[in-house]
C-alpha cells in the first residue's frame, strides 16, 4: 500500500492520531517532543490545528504541559527510547479532558499515539459511584492478595465487624469453615471467567440469623487487579440499587477502541483490498472478500441504509460513524462502525468492531433506565438537592412518606419541606443534607428521627445522606435516603417490653429482677424486705385440669400479689411457680403484714374451683453489710418450710376436688366409681386379703378413673360408641391419673395401680403392654371389677348382661384379658354368693 494511501487512510481514522519525535538533552534524557504528523480527529479532540503545530515542540504548543500531574514527556520518551507499546487512561489539564491513549514505537526516537476522548464516560462513572455511595447496602474492594482495601457501608448494622476492622484484613481473617471455602472458590471462579459470581450464606448478626448474598466481579483496570463485592441482606428481600455495581466493569470498557478493519472498495460496492484483521474479526480471508460485493455480508435489515450511504460516497460526501451489521463466517453478526471517504470511484474506509460497544450502550441505557426506575420505585424514600439545599428530585415513596408532591417542592429549601425532630427530646435534629454538604462525607444512619409530615402527623424514620461530587471533587449536591420504621420501632419496643416481662402474667421476669436488685440495693432504700412466694400444686393443676387452667392459676396469683403491692415495690415471676417481691423502705413487721394479707387474699380466691395456695417466706435487710443474696436465700428457705405445710393440705384438697369435679361432669362415672369400689371389696374379702388391703382397694375403686378429668364431658356422657380419636384420648386417663396421684404423698402408693389397671394378662393392654404378674395385683383386681361393672350395668349403646352371660364372658377372657386366679375367685365365690347384692349397687346414688 503506497505512502499516499496510508496517509489518506490515517487522515480518515475516527480516532485521534499523531506522530512524534522525542527530543533529548545532552545526557540523552527526554526533554520535549516534536509534532510530525496529525489527523483530522486529533484536531477535533484537542482543538489544535495541524498547520500551527506540525514541526513544533509540545512545550510550545500545549500550555502548561510541564506542570501537568502526569509527566507526558517522560512517559512518551520511555516508549520512544525503549520501543514497544502501551495503553493508558489519563486526564490532561491542558485540554481539561480525559483520554484513552495507545502509544506505539517501532523506531527509536519516534512514536505514534492513537486516542479517544472519554471525558463523558468518566463523568458517567463518577455519577454512578456517587449513586452507589448514597444507597444502604455494603460494597467492598478486595485486592489480588484477597485483602479488603475499601468498605462502603452507610448502614454498618449488616456488617459482621466494624468497617475499620475489616479494612486491611484478609478473607481468611474474617471467614472460616465452609463459608471461607465457598468464598475462595467463588473468588477464583470470578477471576477465571471474568464474569459476575455470587455466593449466598447464613450468618449470625446481632444475635439474629440472617442470610446475605455477595455479588463478586473481578476487574483488571490500569494494570490493577481487584475484586468488587456488594453485600446484600436478602433476609427481608431488600432490593437495592447497589446491584448496579455489577456493571461497573462494563462501563470501564465502554469506549474501548479497536482499529482493526481497513479496506478499499469501489463505488459499486466491491471489495478491492482488505487487511488481515478481517479474518481475525469476521473470519474471512482476503481471497474470500476481495472482488466480492460487501452488500453480500450486510444484515438484510441494514442493507437499504448501507446502499444509501454508498450513494452519499459516490457524491464525494464523507460518512462518519455509520454503523451496520456484518455477517461473521459462523453465521452470527457483528456491529461495524465505518469512517469512509471516496476519491473518484475508490472508497477508503477504516472500521472497527463496535459490537461490544453497541451492546454496552444498550446495556448502559437499560441500566440508567433501571436505575431511574429503581429510584422511583424502591421501598426507600429518596430526595436529591443541589448545593443550595434546594430539592431537585423526590421519588414516589418520599412523596407518600412526607405528604408532599414532587411538583410542590421542586426548588424549595429542604428544611422547609422535611421537618425532622429527635424522637427522644423532641428537639430539631441536625439537618442531614446540610451536614453532608458541609462535611463532604456520607452521614451515618440516624435511627432516632421523627418526620413531621405535611399534615402534621408523625412517623419514625431512619435516614442517611451523602454528598454528590463532580469530576473535580466539587460538591454538586446531596441525596437523602430514608424509610418508615414506625412499625419497626413498635416491634422493638414490644421486644424490649417482653425481654423484661413475663409473657403470661405481665409481671417483670427474672432477667429484670436480677438487674433491678442491683439498682435497689442502696442505703437510701433500707430497710429492704424480700417476700418469696411459691404456688402450691401447679403441676397437679396442670395434670388434672390442663395447662390452660394452670396458666389461669398463675395469672390469678399474679393479680393477688399485684393488689397487695405498692407502686415502689418490685414484683417478678422468677420461675414456673415462683414469685418474688422486693419492698424498699419496708421493715420486717410491714413485710409480715403484707405476707398475711397475701395468704388471706389467696384463701378468698379460686380459679374455677381450683384452690389457690401459696408458700410464703420473707426476710429483711437492715444494713448495707448484709448480703442481698443471703436475705433472698433466707426468705426462700422460710418459704419452703411454709410450703411443706400448706402444699400437703392443698394437694389432698385438690384430689377431692378433682373427684368431685369428675362426678359432677358425669353421673355415669360417679355411679361407676362407687360400684367398682364396692366390687373390689368383695373380691378382696373373697381372696382373704388383709383388712388394710381391702380398705386400699376400696379407695382405689373410687380413684381408679380419676384421670378421666381430662376427657370432655360430652365424651364421658356419650350415648354411642366413641370415635377412634375419642378412644385414644380416653386411653390416656390411666397416665393422667398416675401423674395426679404421684404428686400427693398419701396417694403415691396407689399411682402405679391406677396406671396399670387396663393392662391385659396376655400383654395386649395399655399403656405399657405388661403381662401376667408383671401387672400389680391390685391393678388386676380393679380390671376384673371394672369389667364386671360395665357388663352388669350396661351402657346406652350396649344392653346389660345377665349373670350367666357375665360368667361366660369372664371365663372366655380368663388368661387372655384377666388373671385366671382372680376370675376363679370372682366366678366361684363372689358371683355365686353375692351376685344379687352386687347387682343392687347399680342403684347407688
Amino acid at each position: 500500500m503506497s505512502d499516499s494511501l496510508n496517509k489518506t487512510m490515517m487522515n480518515q481514522l475516527p480516532v485521534g492520531y499523531a506522530y512524534h519525535k522525542i527530543l533529548l538533552d545532552n545526557n540523552g534524557s527526554p526533554i520535549d517532543y516534536e509534532f510530525l504528523e496529525i489527523n483530522r480527529a486529533f484536531e477535533e479532540f484537542t482543538g489544535l490545528c495541524a498547520k500551527e503545530i506540525i514541526g513544533r515542540k509540545a512545550t510550545e504548543v500545549i500550555d502548561g504541559i510541564e506542570k501537568d500531574d502526569f509527566d507526558w514527556i517522560r512517559e512518551y520518551g520511555k516508549i520512544a527510547l525503549e520501543g514497544g507499546a502501551y495503553e493508558i487512561e489519563q486526564y490532561s489539564s491542558a485540554f481539561d479532558k480525559w483520554y484513552q491513549i495507545h502509544v506505539i514505537s517501532d523506531e527509536r526516537l519516534y512514536f505514534a499515539t492513537y486516542f479517544t476522548d472519554i471525558t463523558l464516560l468518566r463523568e458517567q462513572l463518577n455519577d454512578y459511584r456517587v449513586l452507589l455511595n448514597s444507597l444502604n447496602d455494603a460494597v467492598f474492594e478486595l485486592n489480588d492478595q484477597l485483602v479488603f482495601e475499601k468498605v462502603l457501608a452507610p448502614d454498618e448494622t449488616i456488617l459482621l465487624y466494624p468497617k475499620e476492622i475489616i479494612i486491611g484484613k484478609s478473607v481468611s481473617d474474617l471467614f472460616t469453615g465452609e463459608i471461607l471455602d465457598s468464598f475462595l472458590s467463588v473468588l477464583k471462579k470470578a477471576k477465571k471467567t471474568r464474569k459476575l459470581q455470587n455466593i449466598e450464606y447464613p450468618l449470625m448478626i446481632h444475635g439474629k440469623d440472617a442470610w446475605f448474598r455477595m455479588n463478586i466481579r473481578f476487574l483488571k483496570f490500569n494494570q490493577q487487579e481487584k475484586f468488587v463485592i456488594s453485600l446484600v441482606d436478602i433476609t427481608e428481600n431488600i432490593k437495592t440499587v447497589h446491584a448496579l455495581t455489577e456493571k461497573t466493569n462494563e462501563l470501564e470498557r465502554f469506549f474501548s477502541v479497536n482499529l482493526d478493519l481497513l479496506c478499499i472498495a469501489n463505488t459499486k460496492g466491491e471489495f478491492i483490498k482488505v487487511n488481515k484483521s478481517w479474518e481475525d474479526i469476521l473470519g474471512y480471508s482476503s481471497p474470500e472478500l476481495e472482488g466480492r460485493s460487501y452488500y453480500d455480508f450486510v444484515h438484510p435489515d441494514d442493507l437499504e441504509e448501507t446502499i444509501e450511504v454508498t450513494k452519499q460516497l459516490e457524491n464525494l460526501n464523507e460518512v462518519d460513524n455509520f454503523v451496520n451489521r456484518y455477517r461473521v463466517k459462523d453465521g452470527s453478526y457483528k456491529y461495524i462502525e465505518w469512517k469512509s471517504r471516496a476519491f473518484g470511484e475508490v472508497i477508503y474506509a477504516a472500521a472497527r468492531d463496535v459490537t461490544e460497544k453497541i451492546e454496552m450502550e444498550e446495556q448502559l441505557f437499560l441500566e440508567k433506565e433501571r436505575y431511574y426506575s429503581t429510584l422511583l420505585s424502591i421501598a426507600d424514600g429518596v430526595i436529591a438537592v443541589n448545593n443550595k439545599q434546594e430539592i431537585t428530585l423526590m421519588n414516589k415513596v418520599a412523596e407518600e412518606l412526607s405528604g408532599w408532591k414532587q411538583c410542590e417542592v421542586i426548588n424549595k429549601p429542604f428544611s422547609e419541606v422535611m421537618h425532622l425532630i429527635n424522637e427522644k427530646n423532641r428537639q430539631i435534629t441536625v439537618n442531614p443534607i446540610k451536614k453532608a454538604l458541609i462535611s463532604g462525607e456520607i452521614s451515618k444512619v440516624n435511627n432516632h428521627t421523627i418526620l413531621i409530615k405535611k399534615d402534621q402527623t408523625e412517623i419514625s424514620i431512619e435516614n442517611s445522606a451523602a454528598p454528590i461530587h463532580d469530576l473535580n471533587k466539587n460538591i454538586r449536591g446531596a441525596v437523602l435516603v430514608f424509610h418508615d420504621v414506625t412499625q419497626k420501632r413498635k416491634i422493638q419496643n414490644e421486644i424490649l417490653y417482653l425481654s423484661y416481662h413475663d409473657f403470661l402474667t405481665g409481671l417483670h421476669n427474672r432477667r429484670y429482677f436480677e438487674e433491678a436488685i442491683i439498682q435497689l440495693n442502696k442505703s437510701e432504700n433500707l430497710p429492704i424486705s424480700v417476700i418469696m412466694l411459691d404456688v402450691n400444686g401447679l403441676k397437679l393443676t396442670n395434670d388434672a385440669f390442663g395447662h390452660k387452667k394452670g396458666d389461669l392459676l398463675l395469672q390469678k396469683v399474679a393479680e393477688i400479689i399485684r393488689k397487695s403491692s405498692r407502686e415502689t415495690d418490685l414484683i417478678a415471676r422468677i420461675g414456673g411457680d415462683e414469685f418474688v417481691m422486693i419492698l424498699p423502705n419496708t421493715d420486717e413487721f410491714e413485710a409480715s403484714i403484707i405476707s398475711k394479707r397475701l395468704k388471706k387474699s389467696s384463701k378468698q380466691e379460686t380459679v374455677d374451683s381450683v384452690i389457690i395456695s401459696m408458700g410464703i417466706g420473707f426476710a429483711c435487710k437492715t444494713t448495707m453489710n448484709e448480703s442481698m443474696e443471703e436475705i433472698i436465700k433466707t426468705a426462700e428457705n422460710q418459704m419452703y418450710k411454709n410450703k411443706v405445710k400448706s402444699s400437703r393440705l392443698m394437694r389432698n384438697q385438690t384430689i377431692n376436688l378433682i373427684q368431685e369435679t369428675l362426678n359432677n361432669k358425669s353421673d355415669r362415672e360417679r355411679i361407676h366409681s362407687q360400684r367398682v369400689s364396692r366390687i373390689v371389696q368383695y373380691i378382696g374379702l373373697a381372696m382373704d386379703l388383709p383388712e388394710e388391703d381391702v380398705k386400699t382397694l376400696e379407695t382405689l375403686g373410687f380413684l381408679h378413673d380419676l384421670g378421666k378429668i381430662i376427657v370432655p364431658e360430652e365424651v364421658l356422657n356419650k350415648n354411642e360408641l366413641m370415635t377412634n380419636d375419642e378412644f385414644k384420648l380416653m386411653k390416656t386417663h390411666t397416665e393422667t391419673g398416675y401423674q395426679i396421684l404421684k404428686s400427693v404423698e398419701e396417694y403415691v402408693g396407689l399411682a402405679e395401680v391406677v396406671l396399670y389397671h387396663h393392662e391385659w394378662w396376655n400383654g395386649c393392654g395399655y399403656p405399657q403392654n405388661l403381662k401376667g404378674k408383671e401387672i400389680p395385683l391390685f391393678s388386676r383386681i380393679i380390671h376384673v371389677a371394672d369389667a364386671f361393672e360395665a357388663m352388669s350395668a350396661g351402657r346406652p349403646y350396649k344392653n346389660a348382661l345377665n349373670k350367666e352371660e357375665i360368667i361366660a364372658e369372664l371365663k372366655a377372657f380368663s388368661g387372655i384379658q384377666f388373671d385366671p386366679e382372680i376370675i376363679d375367685v370372682m366366678v366361684g365365690k363372689v358371683l355365686m354368693e353375692s351376685y344379687d347384692e352386687l347387682n343392687k349397687e347399680k342403684e347407688i346414688k
